[in-house]
């Protein structure tokens, strides 16, 4: 018999006529097409060792009078108390009712019933035991979805701090799989997570045996079986439907993407484990809307500061091209630095706006050919501060960062930088590498006063200028990695 499909029955009786004819009675008797593993016990402290033993007795019949008068009593108390076992269901059986009078019995000990040995015939046997096994197959459903609600309401949305996009995703798909795997009561699931949108049908990730090379290989054919069945134009997604050899599971959320469960090898789902997984669909689709939707914000303040910042370098006679590759620079820069995402993320939107500044310069100077005479320099200079007092914001960490920048990103290593005169790490860390990568981006380019330098004349300028100019640690760290800094700069030319 395999004990992991049959339901576990323990008689104990120290009458052992009485086990042998509730065994015969028992033994054909099924329930939902699983058998019963019958266990037996003579005494109460028989019954305590094969509890201790079997922690998913199903039900326990249990004499009352054994080696003691309330053998039976004090095992319903060990069981309820001592093991903390309130699923089992327990029927105390009696040859002597007036030993263990029913009223007090069932007032005071937490039992699912009390029976005569004389009233228990062969089909009121059967009886009990079918509707003791309905009582603790739903117990175990609702126990089931409970810890499910609670693990979903447990589980953090995104793993890591940044929260971004990606982290989301990718947070979906690894509790995806253990939330599966719990709902269907499985070792493990197998399966997809789906995100539909504008583009169509795309696979986010996967979990069981569809994972790493696997989804690369199965995912476009199941996506496109997917996509014709349950995606037709103009209508709309049920909510579960059977598709390409499994289940899909979907859950609209932002009014241009919805997010789906396609588990693989299932046609039908239980109720419960469904309520519990469309649950957990629809928080974490709520929470992908909600990145999503600030996700597109962010993405058009930062589009606006660009062209703003663009609009400011064309005046220069240089592109918007320059500012992107800034932030490309700056973000590179500050992950090699150790910045975590959301450093290097406010770093990539803040360092765009360094020459905010030069919105009040005059065009004459900020063009002009030739080296500029003292005073048209000390009016230049002037945009490291004008850019910090038109972008200090004390409630918007963008333009805190993007303020701290403009006012110190011509600061120098060595103290001869301005506005102020900073030297080492009086230097903001994001001023010292919007600095370091201004310069680099600035000698790869043409501008209005100069030819493009080759890049192995920037590496040598860069390490002569260590130490002086610039922060040495940072000036290494690009050198180190320079041709990645060159392929941003050949990506995104002017």
């Amino acid at each position: 018999m395999n004990d992991t499909l049959a339901w576990k029955v323990l008689l104990v009786d120290d009458e052992e006529d009485v086990i042998e004819v509730s065994r015969m009675v028992l033994e054909d008797l099924t329930f939902e097409d699983r058998p019963l593993n019958i266990l037996t016990a003579r005494s109460g402290r028989e019954a305590r060792a094969l509890f201790e033993q079997h922690s998913d007795i199903a039900l326990a019949f249990i004499d009352v009078v054994m080696e003691t008068e309330h053998a039976g009593l004090d095992l319903v108390k060990y069981v309820r108390e001592q093991l903390r076992n309130d699923r089992t269901r327990l029927i105390l059986r009696t040859g002597n009712p007036g030993a263990a009078p029913e009223r007090d019995v069932v007032r005071y000990l937490e039992i699912d019933d009390y029976k005569e040995k004389t009233e228990l015939t062969a089909d009121r046997l059967c009886t009990a035991v079918l509707t003791s096994l309905r009582s603790y197959r739903n117990l175990l459903a609702r126990l089931h979805f409970q810890e499910g609600l609670q693990h979903i309401i447990e589980t953090p949305a995104v793993v890591g701090s940044a929260g971004g996009w990606a982290d989301h995703l990718d947070a979906l798909v690894v509790q995806a799989a253990q939330i599966m795997s719990f709902a269907l009561g499985q070792a493990r699931a197998h399966g997809l997570v789906l995100q539909h949108g504008a583009a169509g049908l795309r696979v986010v990730g996967g979990f069981g045996r569809f994972v790493g090379g696997n989804v690369a290989e199965t995912a476009p054919r199941l996506v496109r079986v997917i996509s014709d069945e349950c995606f037709t134009p103009g209508t709309s997604v049920e909510a579960t439907r059977p598709t390409a050899g499994g289940l899909l599971l979907s859950h609209e959320a932002h009014p241009r993407e919805s997010f789906h469960f396609w588990i693989a090898d299932v046609g039908s789902v239980p109720a419960d484990a469904l309520k519990m997984l469309r649950l957990f669909l629809g928080q974490r689709s709520g929470i992908l809307s909600s990145v999503l939707l600030q996700q597109e914000v962010i993405d058009a303040q930062t589009e606006v500061l660009h062209r703003l910042c663009g609009a400011v370098e064309s005046r220069s006679k240089e592109t918007g091209a320059h500012i992107r590759r800034i932030a490309k620079y700056a973000a590179e820069l500050g992950r090699l630095a150790g910045m975590d995402d959301a450093q290097t993320a406010l770093l990539k939107a803040a360092a765009p706006l360094h020459d905010i500044g030069k919105v009040s310069i005059p065009d004459r100077i900020l063009n002009k050919p030739g080296r500029l005479d003292d005073q048209e320099w000390a009016l230049m200079k002037q945009h490291a501060e004008l850019g910090h007092a038109l972008l200090w914001h004390p409630s918007l960490a963008v333009l805190r960062a993007g303020a701290e920048i403009a006012r110190t990103h011509h600061e120098r290593w060595d103290g001869s930088g301005y506005p102020r005169g900073l030297a080492g790490e009086q230097i903001p860390l994001n001023g010292r590498i919007v600095a370091l990568v201004d310069v680099f981006d600035a000698l790869l380019a043409r501008r209005s006063y100069k030819e493009p330098w080759q890049m192995q004349a920037v590496v040598e300028e860069l390490r002569s200028l260590r130490g002086r100019h610039f922060d040495p640690w940072l000036t290494d760290l690009l050198l180190a990695h320079s041709a990645r800094f060159h392929e941003i700069f050949v990506a995104h030319p002017d």
